[in-house]
């Protein structure tokens, strides 16, 4: 049985992550801080630094950045708090204050060097939103503006469907 010692299992996962990010430079960039760490000397401390960096976290991010992984949504939520409701309803409720967009649950990856949603329905809501809170502003005033999401670590080969 091999150890974590000689590198041998570190090297593979290093090179697989490498082939599956070289179609893209913007994927390699996102998977930097992962690869630097496997490409160091093995020892005890690689587990918590790679626990670290595969681990979800909490991001800020601006929803003007945010960009989706799909080119179509459903016009009403599947699941979670707003299940059955048409997404124009999270729109009003945003408007009128019932809610507010710290208290959306968001889920992002990084995907060809940008934060894509995992939430389509909910930022497809905030950034329409924003853009009708904002009317007759200059689009930098609402460009801004910073939600909380959860970073899931994307790491392999993503196929667009």
């Amino acid at each position: 049985d091999k150890g974590w010692e000689d590198g041998d299992e570190l090297e593979q996962m290093s090179s697989r992550l490498q082939d599956a990010t070289a179609e893209c430079q913007l994927c390699r960039q996102d998977l930097v801080p992962i690869l630097d760490i496997l490409q160091s000397s093995p020892g005890p401390e690689i587990w918590s630094k790679l626990l670290y960096e595969l681990n979800p976290r909490t991001v800020d991010v601006s929803i003007s950045d945010l960009r989706y992984l799909q080119d179509s949504i459903s016009s009403c939520f599947l699941h979670g708090p707003h299940a059955g409701q048409p997404i124009e309803q999270l729109v009003l409720d945003l408007h009128s204050g019932k809610t507010s967009p710290s208290n959306l649950a968001l889920e992002v990856v990084r995907w060809h060097g940008h934060y894509r949603t995992l939430g389509h329905r909910r930022v497809w809501a905030l950034k329409t939103w924003l853009q009708e809170a904002q009317h007759g502003a200059s689009g930098s005033a609402w460009q801004g503006t910073q939600v909380r999401a959860t970073f899931l670590p994307l790491v392999g080969k993503v196929t667009d469907a």
